[in-house]
């Protein structure tokens, strides 16, 4: 068991691979994803630039994607990072013949 997660810009990763890292319920991991957002939301409250903005993630139902921000956040002993997509291994260089 693992207390962090990566996602990539844009990345969607479903509640039961997020439930098998972090060892959490479907609940919980909602609750989790909801209060980065509120504190997003929160924090941006004041800038006319980014409002409107819904958030770090966006909750589907049974999956969670990042949307095009990147860092980290520690809630608790768990932590969430979010890497630029350029930095995700591409299914193409795996497939490609040298």
């Amino acid at each position: 068991m693992t207390n962090i997660i990566t996602f990539y810009e844009h990345d969607l990763i479903p509640f039961k691979k997020l439930q098998n890292s972090l060892n959490l319920s479907e609940n919980e991991i909602v609750d989790i994803f909801k209060k980065i957002n509120d504190s997003f939301n929160k924090e941006i409250e004041n800038d006319d630039d980014e409002k409107g903005m819904d958030g770090i993630f966006r909750i589907y139902y049974k999956k969670v994607k990042a949307k095009q921000y990147v860092g980290f956040v520690a809630i608790g002993d768990k932590t969430i990072q979010i890497l630029p997509k350029v930095f995700k291994e591409c299914e193409y260089d795996k497939n490609s013949k040298s």
